[in-house]
């Protein structure tokens, strides 16, 4: 069905697409890239995964705004850049990410709500690698465990190395300390 535009508004802009299949069939909504105020829907005819792995680069599913997210790369042969050397991780000090608060998208009632959640490192994150760690000491790997650590931290940048040894140390302070002694890079001045 043509869609013929007259004297109304919206006569200037294009309606139908050149590529039916491309634009049309091959849409997919992700909620990544969702419009604010249309919801996802329950029908698996609409998912992602009847279209392959690369949705996201067709320019139909591809996300138009100028927003910093490098939490998704785009899949196997990309040629946009893909956010080069960035990190992906959350609270980034390379790159600040600026928090958008959007409105709240209703979902059908029975599916469980979808929400961003950024969690906090606690206490209880470290419980299993302490254990973890025990059964390294009690295998004697725990010096090897150290030396791949200290290879692959004296190349990054100092703060990065401080914010590694300040998560090391909350796991396990033996193993810091044994970091501390035979990594140059963590010994500091002196």
């Amino acid at each position: 069905m043509q869609i013929h535009g007259g004297s109304s508004p919206f006569s200037a802009k294009r309606l139908n697409p050149d590529n039916y299949f491309q634009a049309i069939e091959q849409a997919a909504f992700s909620p990544f890239n969702m419009v604010t105020g249309i919801g996802p829907s329950a029908d698996i005819m609409l998912q992602a995964h009847r279209v392959g792995p690369n949705y996201q680069q067709r320019p139909c599913n591809a996300a138009r705004p100028k927003l910093y997210s490098p939490y998704q790369r785009d899949g196997p042969g990309t040629i946009k850049g893909n956010y080069g050397g960035d990190p992906n991780y959350v609270r980034s000090a390379f790159r600040p990410i600026k928090q958008i608060h959007s409105t709240d998208v209703s979902f059908n009632e029975w599916h469980v709500k979808v929400q961003a959640f950024s969690s906090q490192v606690t206490d209880d994150d470290f419980t299993q690698p302490k254990e973890l760690s025990k059964l390294f000491k009690r295998d004697g790997v725990d010096e090897e465990l150290v030396h791949n650590l200290g290879v692959h931290i004296s190349g990054a940048v100092k703060p990065v190395q401080d914010k590694a040894v300040e998560v090391w140390r909350m796991r396990n302070l033996a193993i810091m300390n044994i970091m501390r002694f035979t990594t140059p890079a963590l010994r500091g001045p002196g």
